[in-house]
Parts: C-alpha cells; sequence; structure tokens
C-alpha cells in the first residue's frame, strides 16, 4: 500500500520515476493498492491521456493490471485523486465527498477488505493434452450454425457460440483438481490473457488518440 502526491506540471522525469515505482509495485506483490493525487489529466472512461506523460501513466497501469476506481470528480471537473489496485474486491463502498477542512479537493473514502488468514482452495484446470480434439470437432460439425445464429446481434451470437465451445470443451476435455495456495486473486487471468487484454488497451488508446506513435506502439 502507498500514498502518492504528484505535483502538477511535473517533469517527465518524476513521470518516469513514478511508473517504474508502480511496476516494482506491481511486480513484487499479488495485492497492491495506490492510492493519492496524482494531478493527471486524463479521461478515465475511455483509458485515454491528454498529453505523453498521461499516456504513459495509463499504459504503465495497464501493464501492471492496476484499475482506477475513482468514477467522480475530485476537484472541479477533473478526477485528480486516484485509487489504483490490482484486486478490485479489496476496495469497497468508495464515495467522493465534501472536500475536508479547506482543500480545494474532495474527500475520496473506502474500506479496504483485508483477509487475517489466507486460506486454500482448488481450482479447475483443463487437461489440454488429453483432450478428444476428433470427437470435439465431430460434435461441432453437428451445430446448425446459421440456424442457431439467426437474427441475434452481435454480442447475443458470441454468448451463443461461446456457450457451445465450453460445453463440448467440458464433454471432451477431462478437468483436474489444483490446489490455489491460498492466493487469492484471478486464477483465469493467465500470461496470454494478460497479453490480450494489453493489446486491446493499446488498440483502445490508439483509437481514441488517433496519433501515429500510439498506432504504432500497437
Amino acid at each position: 500500500m502507498a500514498v502518492i502526491y504528484r505535483p502538477p506540471n511535473s517533469s517527465l522525469d518524476i513521470g518516469c520515476k513514478l511508473n517504474q515505482e508502480l511496476k516494482l509495485a506491481c511486480s513484487k506483490s499479488n495485492a497492491v493498492v495506490v492510492m493519492g493525487d496524482f494531478n493527471m489529466q486524463v479521461d478515465w472512461e475511455n483509458q485515454v491521456g491528454t498529453g505523453p506523460q498521461e499516456r504513459d501513466f495509463v499504459e504503465c497501469l495497464c501493464d501492471g493490471f492496476l484499475e482506477q476506481l475513482v468514477l467522480e470528480p475530485t476537484r472541479e471537473k477533473a478526477i485528480l485523486d486516484l485509487v489504483l489496485c490490482n484486486e478490485p474486491d479489496l476496495i469497497k463502498d468508495l464515495e467522493v465527498n465534501e472536500p475536508l477542512g479547506g482543500s480545494d479537493h474532495n474527500m475520496v473514502r473506502f474500506n479496504l477488505q483485508l483477509e487475517r488468514e489466507k486460506g486454500r482452495s482448488e481450482v479447475s484446470v483443463l487437461q489440454l493434452n488429453k483432450g478428444d480434439y476428433g470427437a470435439m470437432r465431430e460434435e461441432l460439425a453437428k451445430v446448425d450454425w446459421k440456424d442457431t445464429l439467426a437474427g441475434m446481434t452481435v454480442e447475443q451470437q458470441w454468448q451463443v457460440f461461446l456457450g457451445i465451445i465450453q460445453e463440448v470443451q467440458d464433454w471432451f476435455i477431462p478437468k483436474r483438481k489444483k490446489d490455489s495456495k491460498g492466493r487469492k486473486g484471478r486464477p483465469w487471468l493467465t500470461r496470454d490473457v494478460r497479453d490480450s487484454i494489453k493489446i486491446k488497451e493499446k488498440y483502445n488508446i490508439a483509437k481514441m488518440s488517433g496519433l501515429p506513435e500510439d498506432w504504432e506502439a500497437f
């Protein structure tokens, strides 16, 4: 857990050091909570920064899977005071209140849910090396996709398609139980999924900004 104050109009060097510290924290801990006055001009709804420092900062958060949880302005119309966390379930009842004393920033309050003792739990893992992929192909070939997906929106088609794939997958790919060793988090968030999310975030940034350097980064 850390509290940050970044002065307005800070140099690029300070921005780089801030990003380095955030990346270091995320690499060393499964649960990271960072809060404070960052003085960053960012469109948080679309995850797009207004300048080079802000864009680097947003990319840093994406790389560390830190979510920004304050969604209401904290000074005039800007969201300058942030709460960052890579395990959002830890943050409960976050709210933006009136300023405290003579401050010109609104007060951000939240509850932090901590566990006294980590339990051990099991997650199901697909045994991909034991899957009967020939039988899966045969089963999927029986599906009349045109009739099944007719009259649906793209989102509805995707949900139906995904449901059928997962159902057939459960039939023909065995699972085994794996001890999660008490790590609270998201077991589905594998390295491949993380990489895909990063690519999607870079695409969103490039699409919103339209800048050549953002498209090049994507």
